[in-house]
């Protein structure tokens, strides 16, 4: 009899141990699943991903990777009131859906989150508050772009000793990190989006521009024109020329006309309603300069070479080249006021 009552409690510990295991993984599986991005959501404008996805302005609030601070993910209005810390990390290519963060971190240590893992080039989610944070998928990346609930991303093998798999690829995973697929053996420069379409010119290969139709993955040619960066706004492609020496010009949908905006070599270019910040490179006067779309008022912003020229409604940041600090900012329109970014190390500071 006691041996038989023995054996009923042992197995009415297991199976309080299986259920109750059963049960946290049901929890949690449940906490990762998110609900759907409202259509033709994109998460973060071409300009600022081409430049690092170092700031992304969604819903009325700036999340920026806060150089001051080891790039660690910051929210703050747009004007830079009401700074605060969401979490640690090197960030870039931040990307914004609904009431989640979407990122990519070479560096993520100090975290914490359910789901959260430790260390390790991979890309994330987290929610707007950064109190649940999850790891998507591993993978070491120069480009990531949120489109509706997939995430496309361009993907590096870890060595060249994976023979079965291609060095570098265009992936795609969903918000709830499921679905991970291979779309092509190819290396594009992501983050221009339209129509549910992706476009960009191949840095390998003809250099010409391509379409993704993200509701198929079929690729396709679009334009037999060399294009790096190709931004598009009102049925006008920006994009700097690689066959005329990376020249900035605009590409009419309507009637294919060219136009060129800055007839100097480009290194780097973002968009922001009518007017263009760019950095241009000539030996004898590097500087970062300002123009409008139709290429006139163009406008010294500062001599020197700069770079993740990022661009929110109130504010344009940059850096210069080589340098992380000081990040430098002037307002978006108006006037050119060149300051430090001093409210992002006032903030750093306070959260030591």
């Amino acid at each position: 009899m006691k041996r038989a009552l023995k054996t009923i409690i042992i197995l009415g510990i297991l199976t309080v141990l299986i259920v109750g295991t059963l049960l946290v993984r049901a929890i949690v599986k449940k906490s990762q699943i998110i609900p759907p991005n409202a259509p033709n959501t994109i998460g973060n404008t071409a300009g600022n991903l081409y430049n690092g996805g170092l700031f992304c302005e969604h819903d009325g609030i700036v999340y920026f990777a806060n150089a001051y601070d080891n790039g660690s993910l910051y929210a703050m209005n747009p004007d830079q009131s009401n700074i605060v810390k969401i979490t640690s990390g090197d960030i870039s290519f931040i990307n914004a859906g609904g009431n989640y963060l979407y990122y990519y971190s070479e560096s993520a240590a100090n975290q914490t989150g359910l789901g959260y893992v430790r260390n390790g080039r991979a890309i994330y989610r987290t929610d707007i508050s950064g109190q649940t944070t999850v790891l998507l998928t591993r993978s070491t990346t120069d480009g990531m772009m949120l489109v509706n609930d997939t995430l496309y991303y361009v993907n590096f093998a870890e060595d060249d000793t994976q023979r079965d798999t291609a060095l570098v690829t265009l992936a795609s995973i969903t918000t709830n990190g499921d679905n991970p697929a291979t779309i092509a053996e190819i290396h594009p420069k992501i983050g221009c989006c339209q129509n549910g379409s992706i476009y960009y010119g191949n840095t390998t290969g003809d250099h010409y521009l391509y379409e993704l139709d993200t509701a198929t993955n079929n690729v396709s040619l679009f334009l037999e024109i060399e294009m790096y960066q190709p931004i598009i706004q009102n049925d006008i492609i920006y994009y700097m020329d690689i066959a005329d020496d990376y020249r900035l010009k605009a590409y009419s949908l309507s009637d294919q006309s060219i136009t060129t905006i800055v007839d100097e070599r480009v290194d780097a270019f973002n968009l922001f309603g009518s007017i263009i910040y760019y950095q241009n490179c000539n030996p004898e006067d590097y500087a970062l300069k300002r123009i409008e779309i139709d290429g006139t008022n163009e406008e010294l912003v500062k001599s020197g070479v700069y770079t993740n020229i990022s661009i929110t409604s109130d504010y344009v940041y940059f850096t210069e080249f080589g340098n992380d600090l000081p990040v430098y900012q002037t307002p978006t329109t108006g006037d050119i006021m060149i300051s430090n970014f001093s409210a992002a190390f006032d903030a750093a500071v306070n959260n030591d």
